[in-house]
C-alpha cells in the first residue's frame, strides 16, 4: 500500500520535474539580478568543450556588458563565490581573464568580439539591440574538474535578459560513450546495462522458483513481496538505461523516464525492507500472523521511508540546487534516509535474536539471514559517508551509483540462493503451507507459532492425496 502512495505520489510530480542535467541546455535567463549561476559539468583533461549559443537584449537601462564566467571546484573558486554574499564585482575579481575564465560577451570592439564571438545582428520591435555570441572554448587542468558557468553583468540596474543554447561534451561528436556525458557518469550507463542483464537472469530464475513453491504449497506472500521488490528494481534499471542512451544520442535528459526509474527503485527498495523485517519477525517462517500491534509498526516505519523517499524527489524537483549538490544523497532527506536505514537494521537484528530464541531449529536460516541484512541496510550509508568524506567530488556519482546497483543486486540474489528449493538446502525457512497462514486481521482463535500437524510432508515433494500404486 505505501509502495502505491509513492507512485501516485510521484507521478503528479512529473510534469513539474524540472531539475535538468542534461549536456545541452536550451532556455531563457531573465531575472532581476546582475550575477547568475547557469549550469556545471565535469570536464576531462584537455577533452572537455564548451560551445555556447547566447542572444543578448541590451536596452538603453542595460549597456549588455555581460561576461560569460567560468569557475572551477577550487577552494578558492566556486566555493567561496556560491553560496556567498559577495557582490557580483567581488564574485568576478577571483578569476583571470588572461587563463580564460572571463570571456566578455560583446560586440562593441573588434577585440572583445573576437574573443566571445559576438555580433549586433538587429534590433527589436522597442529599438533595443540584439547580440548574438557564438563561439567555443576548450578546458584543460591537471585532472578532471567540475567547472560551474555563470552569467554577470555588474554594471546592469535591471538584471539579466540572455537567451541560451549551451553544448557541455566530452568527446568528439559521435563518440557515444563519452561525447554528452559528464566525467562523473562515464560508467554509469555500462553499470545499468551490467545490472540489466543480471536481473534478467534473477528474474527468471525467480519464476522458476515460485512455481516450484506453488505445486509445494509453500508460496507466500513475503516471496510474492520479495519478487516485487526485484521486478520494480529490473524497470527501475531499464529506465535508466533508456534515459541514459537518449542521452548519449542526442545529449538531452528525458525528465519523465528518469522520475520514473527513481520510482521504481524507490518502490524495490522500500518493499525489501518490508520483507526484511517480516522475515525476521518470523512470518511465514516461524509465525503463521503477525501481532496487529506488530502490523501497525511496521506501516509507519515504512510509511516514514515513502515519507523520505518522496522527500528526495520534492527536494530533487524544487530545492536541489546542482551549484552547491553534486548527488542526490547530500542533502537533507538523503542523509535522514541513511538515518532510517540504521534504525531499521537495529530492529531487524533485535528481532533476529529474539525470532531465534523463541525457534531453535530455524537458528542456520537466521543466522544466514542475520549477516544478510546487516549488509544490506548498513552498507549504502557507510558508503554514502565515506564518498562524502573520501571521494573527489568528479567521480562520486559514478561510485554511489555502482555501490547502490551492487549491493541492492546482492541482496536480492543471495536471498534467492538461500531460499531456493533443494534438499541440499538446510537453510531453506518456509515449513508453513500456504494453506495454514491465517489472514492478517482474523479474529478466529489460532497458535502463534507454526506446529506441524502429525501427518507430515516433505517439502521438497509435492504430497498428492487418493494415490493409488499399482
Amino acid at each position: 500500500m505505501n509502495c502505491i502512495i509513492i507512485i501516485i505520489i510521484s507521478l503528479t510530480l512529473i510534469n513539474n520535474f524540472s531539475y535538468l542535467n542534461s549536456k545541452i541546455l536550451l532556455g531563457r535567463l531573465e531575472t532581476n539580478k546582475n550575477w547568475e549561476f547557469l549550469a556545471r559539468f565535469c570536464f576531462l583533461t584537455e577533452r572537455g568543450s564548451f560551445h555556447y549559443d547566447f542572444m543578448i537584449n541590451r536596452t538603453s537601462k542595460n549597456n549588455g556588458n555581460v561576461n560569460l564566467l567560468l569557475y572551477y571546484d577550487a577552494p578558492s573558486q566556486w566555493p567561496s563565490v556560491y553560496p556567498s554574499n559577495r557582490t557580483c564585482e567581488d564574485k568576478q575579481s577571483i578569476l583571470k581573464i588572461e587563463q580564460g575564465q572571463i570571456v566578455p560577451l560583446s560586440a562593441d570592439d573588434y577585440a572583445s568580439s573576437s574573443v566571445s564571438g559576438c555580433r549586433k545582428i538587429g534590433n527589436t520591435l522597442n529599438d533595443n539591440d540584439l547580440i548574438q555570441c557564438t563561439s567555443y572554448r576548450m578546458f584543460k587542468s591537471a585532472r578532471p574538474r567540475w567547472w560551474f558557468i555563470a552569467l554577470a553583468d555588474c554594471s546592469s540596474d535591471t538584471g539579466l535578459n540572455v537567451t541560451y543554447n549551451i553544448s557541455m561534451t566530452n568527446g568528439p561528436p559521435g563518440s557515444f560513450w563519452k561525447e554528452h556525458y559528464s566525467a562523473d557518469e562515464f560508467y554509469t550507463l555500462p553499470l545499468f546495462i551490467i545490472a540489466g542483464i543480471a536481473y534478467s537472469v534473477l528474474v527468471i530464475t525467480s519464476i522458476y522458483m515460485a512455481n516450484e513453491l506453488r505445486l509445494r504449497r509453500l508460496l507466500h506472500s513475503t516471496f510474492r513481496l520479495y519478487m516485487i521488490s526485484m521486478v520494480c528494481q529490473f524497470i527501475g534499471i531499464c529506465c535508466g538505461i533508456y534515459s541514459m542512451t537518449y542521452r548519449g544520442l542526442t545529449g538531452f535528459d528525458v525528465k519523465k523516464i528518469i522520475l520514473l526509474g527513481f520510482v521504481f527503485r524507490a518502490w524495490s527498495e522500500t518493499s525489501y525492507t518490508l520483507l526484511m523485517l517480516q522475515l525476521a519477525e518470523g512470518y511465514t517462517i516461524t509465525k503463521s500472523h503477525l501481532p496487529i500491534s506488530q502490523l501497525w509498526f511496521n506501516t509507519w516505519f515504512i510509511f516514514g521511508m515513502v515519507f523520505l523517499q518522496l522527500g528526495l524527489l520534492t527536494y530533487q524537483n524544487e530545492v536541489f540546487d546542482p551549484g552547491l549538490v553534486l548527488y542526490i544523497y547530500e542533502s537533507g532527506p538523503g542523509f535522514c534516509l541513511m538515518a532510517l536505514k540504521v534504525i531499521a537494521w537495529v530492529l531487524f537484528t533485535y528481532y533476529c535474536f529474539k525470532t531465534c530464541q523463541e525457534i531453535k531449529t530455524k537458528y542456520e536460516f537466521y543466522a544466514s539471514l542475520l549477516s544478510l541484512g546487516s549488509i544490506w541496510f548498513l552498507f549504502h550509508p557507510l558508503t554514502v559517508l565515506i564518498i562524502t568524506i573520501v571521494i573527489d567530488k568528479w567521480i562520486r556519482e559514478s561510485v554511489v551509483q555502482a555501490a547502490s546497483l551492487w549491493i541492492i543486486f546482492i541482496g536480492h540474489a543471495f536471498f534467492l540462493w538461500l531460499i531456493r528449493p533443494s534438499s541440499s538446502n538446510i537453510r531453506f525457512p518456509f515449513h508453513i503451507r500456504t494453506t495454514q497462514v491465517v489472514p492478517t486481521f482474523s479474529t478466529e482463535p489460532h497458535n502463534n507459532n507454526y506446529e506441524p500437524s502429525r501427518r507430515r510432508a516433505s517439502i521438497f515433494t509435492v504430497q498428492f492425496e487418493n494415490t493409488t500404486h499399482t
